[in-house]
C-alpha cells in the first residue's frame, strides 16, 4: 500500500506545485495484481491509479537501478528497462503472524 499511496500522492503534488499535467509515475508491483488478497480493495485501487494515470507494471521486480533506468525482470525472467528521472522505493512490508487464542493471548507459529 505504501508504494500505492506514494505514487498518487507525489504525481498530485508535483503536478500542483509546478502547474504541470506531464508528470509520468510507474508502479511496479511484484504480484499478479494489486492487492489480490482483497479483490474489491484491488479493483477500488486500480481505479485510482487509472484515474491518477499512474501506469502499473504487475508481475515485475526492480533488479537494478542506475542514474537514468530502472531495471526490470518480471515472472517469467523477461528483462526490460524503464527511464526514469526519480525513483522512490517503498517495499512491501508484512506483520509477522501471530494467532489469538482464548481472552485475546497472542501466540506465536
Amino acid at each position: 500500500i505504501a508504494g500505492i499511496e506514494l505514487a498518487c500522492c507525489t504525481k498530485v503534488r508535483i503536478e500542483k506545485e509546478y502547474s504541470s499535467t506531464s508528470v509520468k509515475m510507474t508502479l511496479i508491483n511484484s504480484k499478479d495484481e494489486i492487492q489480490p488478497e482483497y479483490p474489491r480493495l484491488g479493483s477500488a485501487i486500480k481505479t485510482a491509479l487509472s484515474k491518477q494515470s499512474v501506469n502499473v507494471i504487475n508481475s515485475t521486480r526492480a533488479t537494478k537501478i542506475d542514474k537514468d533506468y530502472v531495471y526490470l525482470t518480471n515472472n517469467d525472467k523477461t528483462t526490460s528497462k524503464i527511464k526514469a528521472d526519480f525513483v522512490f522505493w517503498a517495499a512491501g512490508a508484512q506483520a509477522h503472524p501471530i494467532e489469538i487464542i482464548g481472552d485475546g493471548i497472542c501466540q506465536n507459529d
